[in-house]
């Protein structure tokens, strides 16, 4: 940017000095010495266009896909092995790229047909990874490498990442590795005809099958962050598995009925995918409503759900994960214990949990199912039900009403987002490293976008900061300056949406960050909102309070 500006400024000098020496202004004394001023700043702007045509050089040279990540695992390139087996001759490659070949190639005899399309092909390689491949810890070259990860069975995103890419390459798919902004994970980017699509095989190895699979920008947005500007966009739709999959919801109440057919079999392990028109406000909420209930009930560890826009219709994923508690090296851990026993105790010191009546049996996985059943509840949870209704009807109101008539100007508030965020920080200590994008930077409205799927032009302004490692560490404010009061309503629903979505992403990285989202702080003040997920949320709630006049 100052390269530019000097050049600017440089040819605007030229500009001034032509106009003076032109219209005979100064004498030819002064004249000289202007146009010896012309012919330096001319000088100079030969120096910073050649600068700056290095600068593109060296961009475009740059590799943007085989890059270090977590500061440990090298992505590296291995297009001589995959064009070794096109081509049929391996005489170019060293002993470990050969064993590297005679182990992909015998994978692929297995799984590959030769009448198969690419996208079958692709789901195929797919479904290999993630069934024989569980997550595991090692050397950089035991689970960040292509014949680490085929030789013994365990990997890092980074071994996802590039095995994946090898064995896609190697049947004539072209596969790149994409990386997040903070060089913390790595995941795959395929084009199938002449669209892309994402596919992250670490984060369905041991969670929910599919649930990442052929996404688009959209959807892997919401639980991935990248530089838009280096990968080509995921814009497909033909081969994106949840749309392809998606049924229409004309019930909402029909998808727990589906859910409880699919989670009582013996191979519970499940992907189902539903579309609703953004129009269709109410069966929009509804969905959404049903969804989140039944996973609270299954368990965060046990079901995964997921919601993205795409076109004029919202879609909604629901997956049954695979059981966690499998271990790192796929070792089954026992986790059993006599919960009625702990139930009974928990009973006589602090009451029985209102949520049920007293012959409700909660069992499990399927303990939501009272909702099929016609349990009579509590006059209690009758009464939370109805504010819950009302909140709803109060949603739906402002997300459904027509044009509005002209609005009275309003007080936005006198601070921007980003005073607000930095006076918030300032009550916080030992926050781990943190990233910070707000109104005004580059790439900010990309970066909205992933940060919840409020329309940009209801906010004056934000600001957003969350932890470098940001799929390692839940840590994150957000501060939204809204342009109107009555849109507040739409953006807690927002942040709301985007902590259950961290939650899914969590559940599968790290569990242990997950209490600290539980305990996340909405708060809102004025024309300002802001979510705080911190161990420390509580003092980041006073300071936001004190600084806008608590």
């Amino acid at each position: 940017m100052n390269k530019i500006l000097k050049i600017g400024a440089a040819i605007f000098a030229i500009a001034v000095c032509g106009i003076i020496i032109e219209t005979g202004i100064v004498n030819s004394n002064y004249a000289k010495k202007v146009t010896d001023s012309v012919d330096k700043y001319e000088k100079k702007i030969a120096e910073i266009e050649k600068s700056l045509e290095n600068d593109k050089k060296k961009d475009d040279n740059e590799d943007q896909e085989n890059v270090l990540i977590a500061n440990e695992y090298q992505i590296k390139d291995t297009t001589k092995i995959s064009d070794a087996y096109k081509n049929g001759n391996d005489e170019g490659l060293d002993d470990n790229e050969k064993e590297t070949l005679k182990l992909a190639s015998d994978i692929l005899k297995d799984i590959i047909k030769d009448d198969m399309s690419d996208f079958d092909k692709e789901k195929e390689i797919y479904k290999w990874i993630i069934n024989n491949v569980p997550h595991g810890s090692g050397t950089a070259e035991e689970v960040a490498t292509p014949l680490g990860v085929m030789k013994g069975k365990k990997a890092v995103c980074v071994g996802y990442a590039t095995t994946f890419r090898l064995l896609a390459n190697m049947v004539g798919i072209e596969c790149k590795v994409m990386h997040d902004t903070g060089l913390g994970h790595s995941w795959d980017l395929c084009k199938l005809e002449d669209d892309w699509y994402i596919t992250d095989c670490y984060m369905d190895a041991e969670g929910a099958p599919y649930a990442s699979f052929n996404m688009t920008d959209r959807q892997a947005r919401e639980g991935h962050d990248w530089d838009s500007r280096l990968f080509p966009k995921a814009e497909g739709t033909k081969y994106s598995y949840a749309i392809m999959n998606a049924k229409n919801v004309d019930d909402a109440l029909k998808i727990s009925k589906k859910i409880a057919k699919e989670n009582n079999k013996e191979d519970n392990i499940f992907y189902l995918s539903y579309v609703v028109k953004q129009n269709d406000k109410k069966n929009t909420y509804k969905t959404n409503y049903i969804l989140t209930g039944i996973q609270s009930r299954m368990g965060y560890e046990s079901a995964e759900i997921s919601s993205f826009k795409f076109g004029d219709s919202t879609y909604f994923i629901f997956a049954k994960k695979k059981p966690y508690d499998e271990g790192m090296d796929g070792n089954q851990t026992d986790t059993t214990f006599d919960a009625e026993k702990y139930d009974k105790i928990l009973d006589k010191n602090f009451g029985k949990v209102e949520s049920y009546d007293d012959t409700d049996s909660y069992d499990g996985a399927v303990g939501w199912f009272w909702l099929l059943k016609g349990k009579i509840m509590k006059k209690s949870i009758v009464k939370k039900g109805l504010v819950i209704a009302l909140a709803l009807t109060t949603v739906l109101s402002v997300c459904s009403c027509g044009k509005k008539k002209e609005e009275v100007s309003e007080d936005k508030g006198k601070y921007t987002s980003t005073e607000v965020l930095e006076q918030v920080l300032g009550g916080i200590a030992d926050l781990p490293e943190m990233v910070t994008i707000k109104s005004g930077d580059t790439n900010a409205e990309n970066k909205f976008e992933q940060i919840c799927d409020l329309e940009l032009d209801k906010v004056e302004d934000f600001a957003f900061t969350n932890a470098k490692e940001n799929t390692k560490i839940a840590d994150e404010i957000c501060i939204l300056r809204m342009k109107s009061k009555s849109d507040m309503a739409i953006a807690k629903k927002s942040l709301e949406d985007r902590i259950d979505q961290r939650k899914g992403v969590f559940n599968t990285y790290d569990p242990e960050q997950v209490p600290k989202l539980d305990k996340a702080v909405i708060d809102v003040k004025g024309n300002y909102i802001m979510l705080i997920v911190s161990d420390q949320a509580s003092n980041g709630k006073y300071e936001f309070n004190k600084f806008l006049g608590e």
